[in-house]
């Protein structure tokens, strides 16, 4: 017997109210396991309400299925976690390796010709680059916090102190060269500044390369 859709949308409730789940890939799979059950008890002759109550039963009840939500972030979250690491070891590979390398020797030749505080004003401009791009992602995910993309940012989020801390401590080497202008110590300072933000840069851009990922993971529901 197959349920109408406000018995669906009775049975999903359940799922959300009742056990917590608030990911859609993990929700819409329990639905379509909790409908099966309860349809299969209405074949039988049961009301919804009872049949229902059963397939809830056959589920695991509420702290069962709510383990299930949990295999599965630990399982998507260790899959995150690998492929992040399998996108930061990429970005060390040769091209990406001499397109940093020709940045820093071009700011180093540069820095000599551009006057001194429009020098300063363009590096702190670069520190602020990948801080914006982590905001950028965070307001994003805001919009979706069901989605299998939010854990993308959970994990991003448990790193933020640490993007945080070298911003930080860019800008602070960065302030470090202003009042000394001699053009040896100026050039060298820029060319580590600037380096240093295009490898915090592509650790933010990372976290939007996991974006676009999917993260395959199945219940052990019969």
């Amino acid at each position: 017997m197959l349920l109408t859709t406000d018995q669906l949308t009775s049975l999903r409730s359940d799922l959300q109210r009742l056990a917590d789940i608030k990911y859609d890939p993990v929700l819409n799979e329990l639905l379509d396991h909790y409908a099966t059950l309860t349809e299969q008890r209405m074949d039988t002759g049961m009301p919804f309400e009872e049949a229902s109550k059963w397939a809830w039963n056959d589920l695991g009840q509420g702290e069962g299925i709510q383990q299930i939500q949990d295999d599965y972030i630990a399982n998507v979250q260790q899959q995150i976690r690998i492929r992040h690491l399998v996108i930061i070891k990429s970005y060390f590979s040769w091209p990406t390796f001499l397109i940093t390398a020709l940045v820093g020797l071009l700011v180093y030749l540069t820095v000599p010709l551009i006057p001194f505080n429009y020098v300063v004003t363009l590096l702190y401009a670069v520190i602020l680059v990948p801080s914006a791009v982590m905001f950028w992602l965070e307001r994003k995910l805001k919009n979706e916090p069901t989605s299998q993309q939010a854990l993308v940012f959970e994990n991003a989020a448990k790193y933020r102190n640490l993007h945080l801390n070298v911003v930080i401590f860019v800008s602070n080497f960065l302030i470090s060269s202003v009042g000394d202008e001699s053009r040896r110590f100026l050039q060298i300072h820029s060319t580590i500044t600037v380096v240093m933000c295009m490898l915090l840069l592509l650790y933010a851009i990372s976290f939007m390369q996991l974006l676009n990922e999917r993260f395959d993971f199945r219940t052990k529901l019969a």
